[in-house]
């Protein structure tokens, strides 16, 4: 029983492989893709806000066993013993059909990511773990269930920006404290991954 058993799963395995390795290349299939925002102030009544956002989207090799992304913001400058919101926006496209991307679009939230609680000296970190669904679309965020079809991949991550708000209570409360936009490990925004 333990055999044959063995023998489906590498089964399974190899037609998975191979169904992967066809859209990917060898290079791709080896390593997991790495996001990055730094985030500076985008206030002038608090600019030591700044931050350090890493996505980590799984390699295309294993996503059909692991359909989680995962998301690590470090932040300073916060307001001690607050808890700040984070999220992931997309791009804004108004009116006349003119997309906007970045910091000062405007643009809705995507992906809410667990809330950034600082300590006493205004430091903080945010861990979230994204899951998506077989298509790279987010499934469920930091809150639970999402159903606005946000595609968790190299061409729409890299359009996307990072950003944490005033914590509520203070003065500009839910307004944005600092910000930063999604690059691929710090370098290009926008070339197509799939």
């Amino acid at each position: 029983m333990k055999g044959s058993l063995a023998v489906v799963c590498l089964a399974l395995l190899v037609v998975v492989g191979i169904g992967v390795a066809q859209n990917t290349s060898a290079d791709e299939l080896q390593k997991d893709q790495v996001f990055e925002a730094i985030m500076v102030s985008v206030r002038l009544d608090q600019p030591q806000a700044s931050g350090l956002a890493r996505i980590i989207l799984p390699s295309p090799r294993w996503f059909p066993l692991n359909r989680f992304a995962y998301v690590r913001v470090e932040a300073e400058g916060l307001v001690p013993g607050k808890s700040h919101n984070i999220h992931l926006h997309g791009t804004r496209t108004d009116t006349t059909g003119q997309v906007s991307s970045g910091c000062f679009a405007g643009g809705p939230v995507l992906v809410n990511l667990r809330g950034l609680v600082s300590d006493a000296s205004g430091k903080g970190v945010s861990s979230s773990r994204i899951v998506l669904d077989s298509n790279y679309v987010v499934y469920e965020d930091a809150v639970g269930r999402v159903t606005n079809n946000a595609v968790f991949n190299r061409a729409s991550l890299t359009t996307w920006y990072v950003q944490y708000h005033v914590p509520a209570g203070e003065t500009g409360a839910g307004q944005p404290m600092a910000c930063g936009e999604v690059t691929l490990g710090g370098f290009d925004r926008g070339t197509p991954f799939r």
